[in-house]
């Protein structure tokens, strides 16, 4: 089997193009972190319209409470009581009004969350949800403070906008497709697309929508590929060769005068695997993920996928 035959080195991982209008329940049976974030926001949202908003009138006139959002958006209220399990609730909250908000998050979650699910494996891919969703939120929260504005900050948009983009940086030519447009074009010119939508919000700053969360998400995906960084642990997958993670350690490290050995007679040169000799320990590497899923992987086994995805995708 060779390497071009293997979904995860794919730049284009369903073919021709993908289909954001339709998407199955396919995938690895042992990729969990997507679906338990949906079924979690799918819950909390019944449990949402469940317990809504209450008005009800005391000796001191009206008084609102606030249902079960009001104990799980995110605020600086919240922020500075050090209530600080609304740095992450508030991203499973999604507006009641109507459902539009809840689907499209769960779509683009479900649609590029698995891709992303696919290179890291389950445990980073919820790492790096929670981390973006809680960056994302107190960057909106405190820029608006001191702009003046207290807003409650409530959905999972700043955590699907950094998984958006980790996306388009991994698959950045893969076509799109979305229902019912009839055209396709690349993922990377969506992320742009959306990105710029939100800078000019920002700049207009008239809407209601938390684009600050959004941009903050955006930033910490592009960081987050970048450097190389890894949330769960273990050794740091391979970014570009210009990535921030490279470049603070190449400078870290950087001694302070070259340091010249005497060359040596018995010299041996490094001589990299054959193409068969990394097929056999890519198929190892798979047939391991099919006995005991992708979370068994060492750091090194799931940093020789991320190389071979980069080796392929880089070929001509």
């Amino acid at each position: 089997m060779g390497i071009q035959n293997r979904d995860y080195i794919r730049d284009e991982p369903t073919g021709g193009h993908y289909s954001a209008g339709g998407f199955g329940f396919g995938g690895r049976s042992d990729a969990w972190a997507i679906k338990r974030i949906i079924l979690a926001c799918v819950a909390v949202f019944v449990l949402q319209n469940m317990f809504p908003p209450s008005v009800r009138a005391n000796s001191d006139g009206i008084q609102v409470a606030r249902g079960l959002t009001g104990w799980l958006e995110l605020n600086w209220a919240g922020l500075t009581h050090l209530q600080l399990w609304r740095i992450l609730t508030y991203g499973f909250c999604h507006s009641t009004s109507g459902l539009a908000h809840i689907l499209f998050n769960m779509i683009g979650l479900w649609v590029f969350g698995r891709m992303v699910e696919g290179i890291y494996g389950s445990k980073e891919t919820l790492a790096f949800f929670l981390a973006t969703v809680g960056i994302s939120g107190v960057t909106e929260v405190v820029v608006q403070h001191f702009a003046g504005v207290n807003p409650s900050v409530i959905g999972a948009s700043g955590g699907v906008m950094g998984v958006l983009i980790l996306t388009a940086l991994h698959f950045p030519r893969m076509l799109m497709q979305i229902f019912p447009l009839p055209f396709t074009f690349e993922l990377r010119w969506l992320a742009i697309g959306y990105v710029g939508i939100d800078v000019l919000r920002t700049i207009d700053g008239g809407s209601n929508i938390a684009s600050l969360a959004h941009l903050s998400g955006a930033a910490f995906g592009y960081i987050y590929f970048q450097s190389g960084l890894r949330l769960t642990g273990g050794r740091a997958h391979q970014g570009r060769p210009s990535g921030l993670g490279n470049w603070l350690k190449s400078k870290l490290n950087r001694p302070a005068k070259p340091v010249r050995k005497a060359a040596q007679k018995d010299v041996r040169l490094y001589e990299p695997p054959s193409p068969d000799q990394l097929d056999a320990e890519l198929d190892r590497i798979l047939e391991k993920i099919n006995r005991s899923g992708r979370d068994s992987l060492t750091a090194e086994e799931n940093e020789l996928l991320l190389k071979a995805s980069e080796r392929y995708k880089n070929r001509v």
